[in-house]
């Protein structure tokens, strides 16, 4: 999730400044950064650091150990990520940590660094909106996945293929065709669950249906793999791209009442 966050870093931010040959008379060229610069010791000792790296953390950083700042959840990671930093100008991919701040809150940070004698560079980007708009949409995506899962009906998302090739199915299946929704998504050809006197005529309204964007519904016959055939009824329609081409088909797929 979190290495889709933002592009890393081009390398040597500040121009004609970088943080490998900061001093302390540079330190009013990297305060007009907008995001955290520090250049810190292998042991983690922050030497040189901009004030948006103080603002980030709603502390003054110099002499502190950069490390005691990481949340307890990340420390193991943030270890290994120092002593793996390159040594060279070529930055690290960008990590993502949480640190505790002066106000004892959470703050999520993107790092990128580079290593440069005995010191180590890195920026300082504020992503905590964005994992916390991630999570978010992640706890709802658990929470539609549970409520799909228990209803008595198969949820799917299929290619427009002859086997209506599956790329999301519901746990609803079992009931429906005694198959997993494990084993309908590894290459399983739903469509010779289909009745053989009821396949051709499914496909051919699915593709007439597609044909004018209009959404379907079918009755059927569906033979589980125990050989009991089961009644259905399924209502779905297209997905389409934006020149107008399909892109697939979703519905649902339940027991036929009458």
């Amino acid at each position: 999730m979190l290495d889709r966050i933002l592009p890393p870093w081009l390398p040597n931010p500040l121009g004609d400044v970088s943080m490998a040959q900061a001093s302390d008379g540079d330190e009013c060229g990297i305060n007009l950064f907008p995001s955290g610069l520090v250049k810190i010791t292998r042991n983690g000792v922050v030497k040189i650091c901009n004030l948006r790296s103080d603002e980030l953390l709603e502390m003054p950083l110099r002499e502190k150990n950069l490390g005691d700042l990481v949340h307890p959840q990340d420390s193991d990671a943030w270890r290994y990520f120092m002593q793996r930093a390159p040594r060279s100008q070529k930055l690290a991919d960008p990590e993502v940590f949480r640190f505790i701040n002066g106000s004892g809150e959470v703050r999520w940070l993107q790092v990128t660094a580079s290593m440069s004698d005995e010191y180590i560079c890195m920026s300082l980007v504020d992503v905590s909106q964005t994992v916390r708009d991630d999570l978010t949409l992640r706890t709802s995506n658990r929470s539609l996945e549970n409520l799909l899962n228990g209803l008595p009906a198969m949820v799917y998302r299929c290619r427009n293929d002859r086997r209506f090739t599956m790329e999301y199915v519901s746990a609803g299946c079992v009931g429906l065709t005694g198959k997993t929704a494990q084993e309908l998504l590894n290459n399983s050809d739903y469509a010779e669950l289909i009745h053989p006197d009821d396949r051709e005529d499914v496909w051919t309204k699915v593709q007439e249906a597609l044909q004018t964007r209009a959404i379907f519904e079918l009755r059927f016959r569906l033979v589980g793999v125990d050989g009991v055939t089961r009644r259905v009824v399924e209502r779905g329609q297209g997905f389409y791209s934006d020149s107008g081409g399909v892109l697939g088909i979703e519905g649902v797929v339940m027991l036929a009442v009458d």
